[in-house]
Formats: C-alpha cells, structure tokens, sequence
C-alpha cells in the first residue's frame, strides 16, 4: 500500500509540473541547477540558464545528478552538427514515448533519493584488489577445514577440531583488512544498486529505433549480459557478504570463512565490472537528458527543430518569429533575425524597456537550445555550430573588489578572445561601456565592435547612444541599424516590442521620469 501510495504522489507531481509548465510557469520545486553555473562563464548568467526561473529549470526533467549534469553540460558548451542531429532523432523519438518517459521519470526518482552516484561511481571506477585464483582456492579449502573442524568439535574431537579452528584463524587475520575495507565500501551500496538496476531493466525493456538510443540501451550491459543481470549478481554477493554480520548465521560462516570468500568475490566482481558499470550511470544521465528535451518537445507539438548548418558556410542565425521560451505564449512577442557573413552585425537602438535586452536573450537562449539538440521558439531557424559570447549582465564585486565597468571589460575581454579562436562565434553585446562616458564609450565600443566584424563573428549590440550608431556607415553593408520603439498615449506608455529597420528617433527617459512623478 505505501509503495501504491508513492506511485500515485510520484504521478501527480509529474503530471502537475507539466500543466505548471504548459501554463507558461516553472514549478517552484524544480531543481534550479545552480551547482552546475560555472564561474565567469560566457554567457550562462547572461541568458538566464540557471536558476528559479531559468532555462534548465524550464527543460530539465532529469531526477539523478548524472542526468542534471548532462543537462547542464548541453547548454553550457554546444555541440558538433553530427552530434545535434543525432540527439535530435533521439529527441523525437523519446518525445512520442510518453509512457517511457513517465517511467523513466519515476525509476530515476529512486535512484536520485537513493543512490549517492558521486560515491557509487567513485566504488565503481576505483582499482579493484582481485586475489589470484590460487588464494581463491586455498582459502576455500581452508574453509573446507573449517567446516570439518566444526563437525569435529560435535563430535567431541577436540584436537582436530582447535587444529581446524586454528588454521582459520590465521587466514582470517591475514585478509581481515582486506575485508573489513569490502564492508566499508560496499556498506550500503544493496538498496543503491537494486535502484540503478531498476532503472537499467526498464531501458533494457524497451525498444528504441534512434542510432543514439540503440547505442546507449547497448550500453547498459558488460560482456554479453545486460546491467539488470551483472548489477544482479552484485547485489547477492553483497547480501551474503553482508549476513555475515547476523550473529546466528556468523556461527556457520566464521568457521568456514564465508565472509572472506564474498569479499573476494565482489571484488573479482569490480575487476570484471566495475568501470563499465560506472559508464551505466553516465549512460543513465544521457537518456534522462535526452528525456528532458523529448518532453520540451512533446508539450511545445509546434516548436520546429532547427537546421544546423555546415562549419563551411561560416556563422550564420537565420531565424524566423523568434520568441523567449520563458516568457509567456500567450503574451511573447516573436522577431526574425538574420546574421551571416553578408549581415554581421545588428546594431539595436531603443528607449528603455522597449525590448532590446530581452531580443539579445532570445537569440541567445534559443542558440543553446538549437545547440543542446532541443526544439527551439521559432517558425523556422538555421544555425551554424555557434560559440557565444555575451555581456548582458555584469556586476561590481566587493568581495573580488571589481567595479561593474571593469566587469564588463574584462567579459569584453573574453569575448573577444572567443571571436579570434573561431570563426562561427555570436557575440550579444547589451548598453556596451555603459559605465563610462560617452565619448569614450564612442571610441571604444566603436573599436571594440568593429574588430568583432573584422574577425568574422557575428552578433548584437545594443546602445542607448545614437552617436554609437555611427558605427554602422563605417562598417558598411555588413552592418545596419535597427530599433524597437514605444508610443505615449494617455499618460501611458506602450510597447509592442516589435523589431524596426533604422535608428531609433527618441528616447522615453524624461517621459519616464515624469510618470514617476520626478520633477523634469
């Protein structure tokens, strides 16, 4: 009854989170993937990965650590064209398996509440200690005496018997830190197990098309057997090794050096197993990642998958009704972009909360979603394989000592960097050297902007200085100006944030300032 119970409670908090999602909102429980924001990242702060209301926390359905990393590890780094295309038939697949993906949901949970994968992994992975066959069989014969010595004591024979007894003794003082250091690792590592092979047996149920999925249900197996089989074989030997501990049945196993013998098994069971069933857990991650992104797809039925482009026709973001995924469907408003090697740069210009920082966003995020394998917020996108680099957010640092405009220079900096490494970069640059005045931020930004376009990145920037938006005559038909706008009626200001070609002709600081009732 009480696993009924867990069942029904496991299905409605995964049937709630999806009407939460549909709704435009993230559930306040899901996991926020904080832990896996690497410091002084690209662009992973910028974009809002992580976080409460956050990409990962919009995307992720993985309940295991190895899952939520992987889920992390797809939209911090992009991947090859090969690789994206691969994850995305995977996707596609996983996405028409609802009831796959449900119990997948819910094997994981155990395995997540139950399995400290960090430490399962490192047991796993560590160098095994396997006696030799030799010291197997000589200590199985004095077990054998053992026994003997036992019927012996029975039967009132007491010299053969201390004999016997004797003989045991010093080969269990002779492996007893071996053993003892067996039950220290393998402490708990049962009710660990029968949770990942759970979970295995479930993969090894199902029938998958996708190259990717074949590969990684292959991978659930060592040496002809499936996980669900060797995990199986491990979780006796640990039983028995662990009744040792039972004080009646320690009167029959002492004697014979049964504990001993089940130490050497496991480990002889490590040597054979161990790092191909520390693989399964990373297998494991995959799916549950690949999982995330197939009920992405799955509640988004019109969300298009994007074309990934060749490396050889250079970077390029072709997108058509391109929207934020975290805002809401029914209130976002989609623009098209078009960034090639014949349009490199995009200059924004706008009043302020007319939408040009969240137009950077949304071509950002919707870039690690196309990059990660997932369907993106669009009519239609083609991509290359793009590295991003963005300064949307920076901040002072008392503790680090670090001023908001030496922040964002040193970003500048990396970003920059990024470009001169590789040709397919996007850059998203937002109110760039705000922190300074404007004529050196003319000057600078200026620069700065054009030795991006000259080492054949592509990108954004943002500016509330129409001076800066000079920039384009000089870079020419490469580069061009464009503008959202807002309208002043009634004492109200209004946005559509809709994308305009040109520069924009005013501003709505002082408007601003007076609605707020500030004397100008």
């Amino acid at each position: 009854a009480a696993r009924r119970l867990a069942r029904a409670a496991d299905a409605e908090s995964y049937y709630q989170a999806g009407m939460e999602r549909l709704a435009g909102r993230i559930a306040p429980d899901a996991p926020d993937g904080r832990s896996f924001e690497p410091p002084e990242h690209a662009f992973a702060s910028d974009l809002d990965l992580f976080g409460p209301q956050s990409l990962f926390a919009l995307v992720n359905m993985a309940r295991t650590s190895a899952g939520q990393g992987t889920v992390a590890a797809w939209l911090l780094a992009a991947a090859d064209r090969d690789e994206v295309l691969a994850r995305q038939v995977a996707v596609a697949e996983l996405g028409a398996a609802v009831e796959l993906r449900e119990e997948l949901w819910r094997a994981a949970g155990a395995v997540g509440r139950d399995v400290k994968s960090s430490a399962l992994e490192a047991w796993l992975s560590s160098p095994a200690r396997p006696v030799s066959t030799a010291t197997r069989l000589g200590v199985f014969a004095v077990g054998l005496l053992g026994l003997g010595a036992v019927l012996a004591l029975m039967a009132g024979m007491l010299a053969p018997a201390l004999l016997g007894l004797g003989a045991v003794a010093l080969v269990a003082r002779r492996f007893r830190a071996q053993v003892a250091n067996v039950g220290h690792a393998a402490q708990s590592r049962a009710d660990e197990l029968d949770a990942v092979a759970a979970l295995a047996a479930l993969v090894e149920r199902s029938s998958f098309t996708s190259p990717r999925l074949v590969v990684l249900k292959r991978a659930l197996g060592s040496e002809g057997q499936s996980a669900h089989a060797v995990v199986t074989a491990l979780q006796r030997r640990i039983g028995w090794f662990e009744s040792r501990r039972n004080p009646f049945f320690a009167l029959l196993t002492a004697p014979t050096l049964f504990g001993t013998q089940m130490a050497f098994a496991i480990e002889a069971w490590r040597a054979r197993h161990g790092a191909v069933a520390a693989a399964w857990l990373k297998a494991i991650g995959e799916l549950e990642a690949l999982a995330s992104l197939a009920t992405f797809a799955f509640e988004h039925p019109s969300l298009p998958f994007p074309e990934i482009a060749p490396d050889d026709e250079g970077p390029l973001f072709h997108g058509r009704a391109v929207a934020h995924p975290l805002l809401p469907p029914k209130t976002r408003v989609a623009n098209d972009v078009t960034l090639d090697p014949s349009h490199r740069l995009m200059l924004v210009t706008g009043s302020n909360m007319s939408g040009k920082s969240t137009y950077l966003r949304t071509i950002g995020v919707n870039a690690v979603l196309a990059l990660a394998g997932a369907p993106v917020v669009a009519s239609s996108l083609r991509l290359s394989r793009l590295q991003i680099g963005a300064s949307l957010r920076t901040s002072d640092s008392l503790q680090a000592g670090v001023s908001r405009f030496f922040a964002e220079i040193n970003r500048l900096r990396t970003i920059v960097t990024l470009c001169e490494e590789t040709p397919l970069s996007l850059f998203l640059l937002d109110e760039i050297l705000h922190g300074t005045n404007s004529e050196d931020r003319l000057a600078g930004g200026g620069a700065l902007v054009r030795r991006l376009v000259e080492r054949g990145a592509i990108g954004l920037c943002t500016t509330h200085d129409l001076a800066l938006a000079r920039i384009v005559d000089e870079i020419g038909p490469a580069a061009r100006n464009v503008h959202f706008e807002d309208v002043i009626s009634e004492g109200l200001i209004k946005f559509d944030y809709k994308l305009r070609t040109g520069v924009v002709e005013r501003g709505n600081a002082l408007a601003l300032m007076k609605l707020v009732g500030l004397p100008v």
